[in-house]
């Protein structure tokens, strides 16, 4: 199983609404917490962990400033009404994800780093 270090947020976000069905605000509103993977050639995807949200750390040299590559991949989760959080298709975020990566040369999330961290998240 994949080992997964958790830090907790010392402050949560306020909720912007008290209202389940009130608009979403889609790309406005994130979560207290993101799931972040390291990797390299020599040792393959590692330091899986989850962390408070916030601003990444990046090198001047990354190919993302010089050649604009880069891939993200976004998800929707849903409270219920039991208080469950629910994912909608996580398997096919993976997928996009792994076609994306393909197109661009960079290595592909293994399946179970990717569900495994987003469960781990919620």
């Amino acid at each position: 199983m994949l080992s997964i270090d958790i830090k907790k947020t010392s402050k949560l976000k306020i909720l912007p609404f008290s209202d389940p069905s009130a608009e979403l605000g889609f790309g406005t509103i994130f979560t207290d917490h993101m799931f972040s993977a390291q990797f390299s050639e020599k040792a393959g995807w590692h330091t899986s962990q989850i962390i408070p949200y916030g601003s990444l750390e990046i090198s001047p040299a990354a190919s993302v400033l010089h050649y604009g590559q880069s891939l993200f991949e976004g998800m929707k989760a849903f409270r219920r009404a039991d208080e469950s959080i629910w994912l909608f298709r996580p398997t096919f975020n993976w997928k996009r994800m792994c076609v994306g990566a393909e197109r661009l040369a960079l290595p592909q999330p293994p399946q179970e780093i990717f569900l495994q961290g987003l469960k781990t998240l919620f």
